[in-house]
């Protein structure tokens, strides 16, 4: 075999190898181009479902944070409530205590009342027969027609203690004493209690109560000028706050 046919034999199979080779490697090159897409595509939905875990977890943790304010609110407007019911227990429980002394004072008062009602008939009875073991007949008529009536006073010309009821410029006076009914639900500005054992505000007015006149409102009394600021009296005239 000549050199020139050995040459051409070993081109072509040079040239055989070259487009082997070039064959394979470019298989190799799409092989790893479809591998690197695959893997991008992968990457990419990885990515995003880490997005979409990272957003879920965020809605999850919002969720629980209000649910935690809720709670918290929940809590917090629970312990008010309880607060509420105990402050109105507390306002319930003095209000019906205060009634109670209230009350047992209007019943020592009216007993007062009767007392000194009892008495002034007594003292008027008495007036009467002496007035008609002096005069005659029809003298002792005149006497018992002009006799004055009962008004339940006592020798100081005003409501007292001892006599408890008196009839004075605005009618029938009784009296209620801040001993036995401490009147903390009053709204008595400047209250004090003057000289002669009543009840006054800042304006010396005497603390009264009445069924009849407005609170507020300004009468005389049988010891001064009494301004209204109570009610639930039990008849038409005043009562009188002390502290007898």
């Amino acid at each position: 075999m000549s050199k020139t046919v050995k040459r051409v034999i070993v081109g072509i199979v040079a040239g055989v190898a070259l487009v082997a080779g070039g064959t394979y490697a470019y298989n190799e090159y799409n092989d790893l181009r479809e591998d690197k897409i695959a893997l991008t595509k992968d990457l990419k939905e990885t990515q995003e479902q880490k997005e979409q875990e990272a957003a879920k977890r965020a809605e999850i943790e919002n969720d629980l944070n209000e649910t935690k304010a809720a709670l918290d609110k929940a809590e917090k407007d629970k312990d008010s409530s309880k607060k509420e019911v105990s402050d109105l227990k507390d306002k319930v429980a003095s209000l019906e205590e205060e009634l109670s002394f209230k009350i047992a004072a209007r019943e020592e008062a009216e007993r007062q009342a009767a007392i000194a009602e009892a008495s002034a008939v007594e003292e008027q009875a008495t007036y009467v027969e002496t007035a008609s073991a002096s005069e005659s007949t029809s003298s002792n008529t005149q006497s018992q027609a002009s006799a004055p009536a009962a008004n339940y006073s006592s020798s100081g010309g005003g409501l007292t203690a001892s006599a408890g009821v008196y009839n004075g410029p605005s009618g029938k006076e009784t009296y209620y004493s801040q001993k036995v009914l401490p009147g903390g639900g009053l709204n008595i500005p400047g209250r004090h209690v003057a000289a002669d054992g009543t009840v006054r505000d800042a304006d010396g007015y005497i603390v009264i109560a009445s069924d009849n006149l407005s609170k507020g409102s300004v009468t005389e009394t049988s010891l001064g000028t009494g301004k209204v600021y109570d009610t639930g009296v039990g008849h038409a005239g005043v009562d009188i706050y002390t502290n007898w």
